[in-house]
């Protein structure tokens, strides 16, 4: 039985108590008159030890009041951790989950047979790259987007150190030449 319950109990017995005590002192109230001095002396002694029991037994009660109130304050600590800790398993979850996406992407550029600055250079060799940030590393025939006059065409072009192209002809974008490409379009940043 659990301590709220042993508290109900308790302050059921008192009531109970209270209930004898006060139709049997109206019944020696009544008595009272008939009854001699060491009789009364008694009877008052007996009605201390009733009302002394009564209040042990009302402390007990509001303890095990107390230890209810603890419990429930206990309990709800208790449910907040509970909480907390399945919030915690949750994120470790999705954490050993975004784990086990990169070593799928890990074991992706292992079964290439690639290192990741191969698959780089491989990105790098088919992207246009920007020809006011860059120039080739050698010489030889790239694709280039050229601007003349407003009109951005793709076209294949030699470079020796600088391209090689016509007076009013300008280089936005170079390539290697892999396959044939669409003309570079240029992104403004917001710089």
């Amino acid at each position: 039985m659990n301590e709220f319950a042993i508290a109900i109990l308790i302050l059921l017995a008192v009531a109970v108590m209270e209930a004898v005590l006060n139709v049997k002192l109206y019944r020696r109230l009544q008595e009272w008159r008939e009854v001699d001095h060491s009789e009364r002396v008694e009877i008052l002694k007996q009605q201390s030890q009733v009302r002394n029991a009564l209040r042990e037994l009302y402390k007990h009660a509001q303890k095990a009041c107390e230890i209810r109130s603890d419990m429930l304050l206990k309990i709800t600590d208790l449910e907040r951790c509970a909480q907390a800790h399945e919030a915690w398993i949750a994120e470790q979850e999705e954490k050993q989950w975004a784990v086990g996406k990169v070593m799928d992407r890990l074991a992706e550029y292992e079964d290439t047979g690639m290192t990741p600055e191969e698959i780089e250079d491989m990105k790098w060799n088919n992207e246009w790259q920007d020809a006011r940030s860059s120039t080739p590393g050698s010489p030889g025939e790239y694709w280039v987007t050229i601007d003349e006059g407003g009109i951005r065409t793709a076209q294949l072009r030699t470079f020796r150190g600088e391209w090689i192209v016509g007076p009013s002809e300008i280089v936005e974008a170079w390539m290697p030449v892999t396959h044939d490409p669409e003309p570079y379009e240029r992104r403004e940043n917001s710089d």
